[in-house]
């Protein structure tokens, strides 16, 4: 059971497994709640989780306890905001040009490859 606490100060309650990640989470809170995974920043006990960490993994009492922050779109490069493209290949990344997207490939290539849309991968 995870207990999502929102910005508007409301709880969702979900139901999920011990080996289901993060990412799991703010792809179904995505699907429930219609906010873009790139803009979720999924927050327990202070600290930004990351999307391959399973439920599991995290210390905690039963039920789990997640805050759910929202932010504003920048290029995950530069951090500029205006105009920004998705990823191509996960579509969860933004980036304001490809120059930003080719600068951060290095640090985001393992994440891309991980995180692409099921449809993509077949």
């Amino acid at each position: 059971d995870v207990g999502v606490w929102r910005p508007s100060g409301s709880c969702l309650r979900l139901t999920l497994g011990e080996q289901a990640t993060f990412g799991d989470l703010r792809a179904r809170l995505k699907m429930l709640l219609g906010i873009r995974k790139s803009r979720q920043r999924l927050v327990v006990d202070s600290t930004i989780v990351s999307s391959r960490q399973t439920l599991g993994s995290v210390v905690r009492s039963t039920p789990l306890e997640v805050t759910l922050v929202v932010v504003e779109p920048v290029c995950s490069s530069c951090g500029a905001d205006g105009p920004l493209l998705f990823c191509a290949g996960c579509v969860d990344v933004l980036y304001c040009g490809a120059r930003c997207q080719k600068a951060d490939w290095r640090r985001h290539s393992a994440d891309c490859r991980r995180h692409r849309p099921r449809a993509a991968q077949i």
